[in-house]
């Protein structure tokens, strides 16, 4: 039996994200890093869970997934946080909307 996603609380409920979005992206990191990231904050930076870490690899399957770009500059300053990612979707879900 495989693991499931750790639940919770939606930090983001409040945002114009959809909230399947935020659980796409929470079972993509969970998939690729295998760790429980049920506590994790918006602002946690990512990059420091394991410096084995491929983080090319997630960020390929993030863009593929949500069709958009995540500047690779701010993850190789060590800036890879929940955030960044769940705001590079935001402005994608936005333009997105712009373009309807």
């Amino acid at each position: 039996m495989s693991p499931s996603v750790p639940k919770c609380p939606n930090i983001f409920s409040d945002s114009n994200v959809p909230k399947n979005s935020i659980t796409i992206l929470r079972h993509i990191l969970f998939r690729q890093l295998g760790y429980n990231l049920g506590g994790l904050q918006p602002d946690d930076d990512l990059l420091l869970l394991d410096d084995k870490i491929d983080w090319m690899i997630i960020i390929d399957e993030i863009e593929r997934e949500f069709g958009c770009r995540i500047p690779r500059s701010e993850v190789h300053d060590a800036t890879a946080t929940f955030n960044l990612f769940v705001d590079v979707i935001r402005m994608t879900n936005s333009q997105k909307t712009i373009a309807k």
